[in-house]
């Protein structure tokens, strides 16, 4: 070739390329990214988080620096601690008097000034909730220009109580993914979490020459990956359901003790670094100075993280009342023998009948020091939580040191999907009317699957800073926040299940209870039998009508992630009647075993039951199969695993005991512990 030739070829190339550098340019695939630098004071762990979270976040869109100093190109980004503000109150200030593009995040600590910054990125249009972060196409930093907030939250102390007990809850989670949840966590602005051990579950302790050790989870209830082919690959574990990097540890108990306990310093540990107060929630099974020294002790040692102890009475205990007075005197005990540890003490009741819970709740406030802090559990579900409290009632001087429990999901209906949205609205909305409007001390909720609560979670949340959002007005943001196109059907579907979750925690109650004990201990008729037919079958139609609602929206939907979790939403509510179906396919039975849970049948009753348990298995096999379709978390796994442990394993054992009374059953080994049948109250 010339070289004439040659470098023709190379100015066409040239002219080409320039040319495409042009078309690239006009569409801004080549335009400079804005700069954005962030100021920030050294030596504090959470604001270094902070700046941590700012960068990684904006970095796609924006040129991110880490500055000492302002910067005059692009936009300046400064986070201080504020102490002079109000306790608990953060702000977004792009001041008006200023030329430079200078945004100040302040906050009155340093959790607060974290909080500032997730309130900027979503002013700027990137939007958070317990899944995780959506990232919007264009975010924009002049939706910040002029822009001037102080927030000072209707709830002071906002945050989760995780009971850390049952397969779907955070307990099984891989430890990165169960930092990632406390990380959304302090996304969503929160700022508490108490982790409640029942004995044996995550510390150990030696008392009176007996050990106990952690590690016992779900109770000590064992449960196993399902064998089937088409299921064992969506769980992570080769045969014992548990945190998978126990799991070959499982029959180890010392190892398997350290390891749960690892873990948990482990989460707590991100707790810290993302803002959270780490409380500790444990119950006094014996009375004495000398257990509650050693196993609070225990717990200190164990986990130095702490910042609290929370001794609260037993669910439903008949013997509350000695069990709260009890509580009381170890408290003032164990604030002397500690007093070199900045721990905070708080003395607690769960107790859902009005009468106990007022007169529980009276020795509390009367007998507890002021130095003490206070909790009480007041029922289950969000609605009655709510109509419980005003049995003590609370006055304003207790909700200045009262930390409330409520319910994002009540585990009495764990295998249906809920929606409290409503209880919570009510919860927030009745104690700031008897505080005069003062910030409440706290509320945390109650919740053990993820996915399936991110919308409750994400109200909670936002209803825990703003003050109580009208649910309707939540759903038309939340349809925009997920891309849900049409937001009135929308919003109708999720009132439709709000109505119907507290139509079957009232009149279904623990239709949905999920350790399986409660299914394989009992004989499984006297359960699936028990439930009104009329009941029943309202709450399928209830949960018919939000489906087709669901269903509207789907068809209606472009944005393929909107689609995306309204058809989980579909699934699990899919789910739900498929599961409700089954007790409805029992009802027929339940004259054969009124007062006798196991009566003496004849060949035709007995043919009778085993075609009725044949119709429930095929429905509970099919929520099985559809539930599987939708594994977005580990806690999806966990329900899988559960509800193939105990309903669906005792409709089995059900029909293998008729078909053949000398066929062996799956039994439940023995627990280390069980948790108490939730009561209707």
């Amino acid at each position: 070739m010339s070289n004439g030739g040659f470098l023709s070829k190379i100015s066409n190339f040239a002219f080409i390329l320039c040319l495409l550098l042009l078309v690239l340019s006009a569409k801004g695939y080549c335009a400079k990214k804005e700069q954005i630098s962030i100021i920030s004071p050294k030596g504090e762990k959470v604001i270094e988080y902070a700046v941590n979270e700012l960068s990684d976040i904006l970095k796609d869109k924006y040129n991110v620096i880490v500055s000492d100093a302002p910067k005059s190109e692009g936009w300046n980004v400064v986070l201080k601690i504020d102490s002079g503000m109000k306790p608990f109150s953060f702000s977004v200030v792009q001041p008006k008097n200023e030329n430079t593009q200078t945004i100040y995040l302040s906050g009155y600590d340093a959790t607060c000034v974290l909080h500032s910054a997730y309130t900027m990125l979503e002013i700027m249009g990137y939007t958070f909730d317990i899944t995780g972060i959506r990232y919007p196409k264009a975010p924009s930093m002049n939706n910040i220009a002029r822009y001037s907030a102080t927030i000072s939250p209707v709830v002071e102390r906002r945050g989760i109580r995780q009971h850390i007990n049952f397969l779907m809850d955070i307990s099984s989670y891989p430890l990165e993914e169960a930092k990632e949840y406390i990380r959304n966590l302090a996304r969503l602005r929160m700022n508490y979490i108490t982790f409640h051990s029942y004995p044996g579950q995550w510390f150990s302790y030696n008392y009176k020459n007996n050990q106990t050790l952690a590690g016992n989870f779900f109770y000590g209830e064992k449960d196993f990956a399902p064998k089937e082919a088409h299921l064992k690959k969506l769980i992570r574990n080769d045969s014992i359901y548990c945190i998978p990097a126990i799991e070959p540890f499982y029959n180890d108990p010392q190892k398997k003790s350290q390891m749960a306990i690892s873990w948990l310093n482990s989460v707590m540990a991100e707790a810290k670094r993302v803002g959270l107060t780490v409380n500790m929630s444990y119950e006094l099974r014996e009375y004495g100075m000398d257990y509650a020294l050693t196993t609070s002790k225990a717990i200190l040692d164990e986990y130095p993280l702490v910042d609290g102890l929370e001794l609260i009475s037993e669910e439903d205990i008949g013997t509350f009342i000695d069990q709260i007075k009890n509580n009381i005197k170890c408290s003032e005990e164990i604030k002397k023998h500690f007093k070199g540890r900045k721990i905070q003490l708080t003395n607690g009741i769960y107790n859902t009948t009005k009468g106990e819970l007022k007169e529980g709740f009276e020795i509390l406030r009367n007998t507890t020091t002021d130095d003490i802090f206070l909790s009480v559990l007041p029922a289950h579900g969000a609605r009655m939580a709510e109509k419980n409290l005003t049995a003590i009632p609370l006055t304003p001087d207790d909700l200045k040191r009262t930390m409330i429990y409520s319910w994002v999901e009540f585990d009495g209906l764990m295998y249906l999907q809920q929606n409290p949205i409503e209880g919570i609205r009510m919860m927030i909305e009745e104690n700031l009317k008897i505080s005069g409007n003062k910030p409440l001390y706290g509320i945390c909720w109650n919740h053990w699957r993820t996915y399936e609560n991110r919308i409750a979670l994400r109200y909670a949340s936002e209803a825990m800073i703003k003050g109580p959002i009208s649910s309707e007005n939540f759903y038309h943001s939340i349809a925009k926040h997920l891309g849900i196109d049409d937001s009135t059907t929308f919003s109708s579907a999720m009132t439709k299940l709000d109505d119907t979750d507290t139509f079957c925690r009232d009149n279904l109650f623990n239709i949905g209870f999920c350790p399986n004990g409660y299914w394989l201990k009992k004989t499984g008729l006297s359960l699936y039998g028990r439930y009104p037919k009329d009941k029943l079958l309202s709450a399928i139609k209830q949960f018919n009508d939000a489906q087709k609602d669901l269903n509207k929206c789907v068809a209606k939907t472009k944005n393929v992630a909107g689609k995306r979790d309204l058809q989980f939403l579909e699934n699990r509510t899919s789910c739900t009647i498929l599961h409700l179906k089954a007790f409805a396919a029992m009802v027929d039975l339940q004259p054969l075993f009124k007062g006798n849970p196991n009566p003496v049948l004849s060949q035709q009753d007995r043919d009778k039951v085993l075609k009725k348990c044949s119709e429930a298995l095929d429905l509970e096999k099919q929520y099985i199969d559809l539930h599987a379709q939708f594994i977005m978390d580990r806690g999806c796994e966990g329900t899988l695993v559960s509800y193939m442990s105990g309903p669906y394993q005792t409709l089995k054992n059900i029909m293998s005991k008729l078909s053949n009374p000398n066929n062996k059953i799956s039994k439940i080994e023995k627990p280390l512990d069980a948790p108490p049948e939730p009561g209707k109250k």
